[in-house]
């Protein structure tokens, strides 16, 4: 049975999983969004009804699928927080695979995941729950990615890294081998990280201090 989509989310983020979505035909039935910019709405989605969150749950769960079009950035909870009120009350987070990144058989994908053109993720890799694999990014071999991560565009996990949960790999960064990343860490845009970073804190150059999150 085909389900009816749900994107939530009307910026950036959301326009780029329309079109993946687009790349098999699939249709966005509902939007949700607090934006209620004419514009975008007319050239994005405009075939799709407009909801609020609260209205999702008078849709059914056996029906629908929802695609979480939220952005994610540093530090903020908006994105995570909505997939975990949702999946609590029992729906459905679609997978999204662009056709133009390459996924490897002998990885796996859990519930949510996003992997938008241009990614790649080779074997033995896992991807944890509602995490993005932003355009261009690169996950090497056995690495453990955890739930509600941003890999960012660009960026590039080198074999066996490990990341927790709640974790931002900023554009261009890298993470050499064998490197563990703690639970709501960031590593800031075109940082190296050459050593292990424990969980909240930030790593802003490879020389640098950590900083602690506050």
């Amino acid at each position: 049975m085909n389900r009816k989509i749900i994107l939530a989310g009307s910026g950036g983020h959301a326009k780029v999983l329309r079109n993946i979505l687009e790349e098999t035909n699939l249709i966005i039935s509902y939007l949700v969004t607090k934006d209620r910019d004419d514009d975008i709405i007319e050239k994005y989605f405009s075939s799709s009804k407009i909801i609020e969150d609260k209205d999702i749950l008078l849709l059914e769960k056996n029906k629908t699928e929802i695609v979480n079009g939220i952005g994610s950035l540093p530090y903020s909870i908006s994105r995570s927080s909505f997939f975990r009120r949702f999946h609590q009350s029992g729906y459905k987070f679609k997978t999204i695979i662009s056709k133009h990144a390459f996924v490897s058989k002998e990885s796996i994908i859990e519930e949510g995941v996003q992997v938008f053109p241009g990614a790649v993720i080779q074997p033995g890799v896992t991807i944890g729950r509602n995490t993005i694999i932003n355009t261009g990014a690169l996950i090497d071999h056995d690495c453990l990615v955890g739930s509600n991560n941003h890999i960012a565009p660009g960026a590039v996990l080198s074999g066996n890294v490990r990341t927790d949960d709640n974790v931002h790999v900023g554009t261009n960064a890298s993470i050499i081998q064998g490197i563990e990343i703690g639970q709501n860490s960031v590593i800031s845009a075109g940082v190296c990280a050459v050593k292990d970073v424990p969980s909240n804190h930030t790593l802003f150059s490879a020389k640098s201090t950590l900083t602690k999150n506050k």
